[in-house]
């Protein structure tokens, strides 16, 4: 299996709309009963990935920890869910091809749950000694982040965009707090954390 497996999660998380009923009286999130069967969730990489930290919240609240499994992109995560036996899938709301991975796996994977979380904080970062960045790598998903002016260098995750940074590839970076500290990058703005979705995909 590709992908890198990291310990099983301990921090809790907000479920999307605790107590609510959805129209027709259905249950926003299932309860974590449901989910006993999922031995594997994966999501996008590397460590230190909002996805990362979602993946980790979800499994505390699954019933049973699940090995938490890193790739390099979602959609090669949503390919190893979609074969690997007790797999599931976890993507933000905010990624802009979500639609193209849940129609794409229509007939392996549904959509089975939702969880709201804060993620790490995200920040404008950019490389030791370096002045305002005029070129920024950002995932898709923030990307607006990036302040006007500047240059875009997409990268396949908001850790990866530090990475690319302190290769040298851009002089900045969109990126998380912990990302960013990991791969010894200067903060140039601190936007906060943000309130996001994620979406959990099992087999079918």
């Amino acid at each position: 299996m590709n992908g890198t497996q990291t310990p099983a999660p301990t921090r809790s998380a907000r479920r999307c709309g605790r107590p609510a009923t959805a129209p027709g009286g259905r249950r926003c999130t299932p309860p974590a009963s449901r989910f006993l069967a999922v031995t594997s969730l994966h999501t996008l990489g590397p460590a230190g990935t909002n996805c990362e930290l979602a993946a980790r919240q979800w499994s505390a609240r699954a019933g049973q920890p699940a090995a938490i499994v890193l790739h390099a992109s979602l959609e090669e995560a949503a390919e190893a869910a979609a074969s690997t036996p007790g797999a599931a899938l976890m993507v933000p709301v905010a990624y802009p091809n979500l639609h193209t991975l849940m129609y794409a796996h229509l007939e392996s994977l549904r959509l089975a749950d939702t969880l709201i979380v804060d993620t790490h904080n995200m920040v404008l970062a950019r490389r030791p000694g370096a002045g305002q960045p005029r070129s920024v790598a950002s995932h898709p998903a923030p990307v607006e982040l990036v302040p006007a002016g500047c240059t875009v260098r997409l990268a396949a995750s908001n850790a990866q965009a530090a990475l690319d940074c302190a290769a040298g590839a851009a002089e900045g970076c969109i990126t998380t707090l912990p990302a960013m500290e990991a791969n010894g990058l200067e903060l140039v703005t601190d936007f906060g954390p943000v309130a996001m979705a994620f979406t959990v995909h099992v087999r079918r």
